[in-house]
This record gives C-alpha cells, sequence and structure tokens, in this order.
C-alpha cells in the first residue's frame, strides 16, 4: 500500500478557508441583512414625521435588545452538558 501524498500547508490552509466561509457565509449575510431592515424602516418612516421616527428607532433599539440578550444569555440544556466536564476537570 502506498504512503499518502504530502499536502502542502496552502492547499490545508485553502480547505479550511472554504469550510470556514461556508459556514460563516450565510451567517454574515443574516447580520448585514438584519442591520439594514432596520435601517431601511427608519429611513422610510423618518420621511413621515420626527414623531414616528423616533418610535420606530425605540422600537427597532428595544427589539433588537432584546433579541440579542435571548441569544447571547439563554442558557441551553447542550452549553451546560458541555461545558459540565470542563468543570469539573478544573475543580480537581
Amino acid at each position: 500500500m502506498a504512503p499518502a501524498p504530502a499536502v502542502s500547508w496552502r492547499s490545508r490552509w485553502s480547505g479550511e478557508c472554504k469550510n470556514l466561509w461556508r459556514v460563516a457565509g450565510p451567517l454574515t449575510l443574516a447580520s448585514v441583512f438584519q442591520f439594514l431592515i432596520a435601517f431601511v424602516t427608519a429611513a422610510f418612516v423618518g420621511h413621515i414625521g420626527k414623531v414616528e421616527l423616533a418610535a420606530v428607532s425605540i422600537v427597532n433599539g428595544v427589539i433588537e435588545g432584546l433579541a440579542f440578550g435571548l441569544l447571547v444569555t439563554n442558557p441551553s440544556p447542550i452549553s451546560i452538558r458541555c461545558a459540565m466536564p470542563c468543570y469539573s476537570a478544573s475543580r480537581s
């Protein structure tokens, strides 16, 4: 059986970058589009009036804050389960 051919670091790096962008690309686009929705909404409502613009800005801030807070601070059972071995190992 012949040994596996040596792979250069450039081809490994290229492969890793492709895999990374396969995951990170859609997430980046979703983040940009989420910002653009709030921006375009505020731009359109800004043409109606100042009070309406203030109301939409407050609502956008509250909704984005709640969404981010739930996303970051919501401890899922999976994250707790994954952290337990690390916590137990550090206490030994």
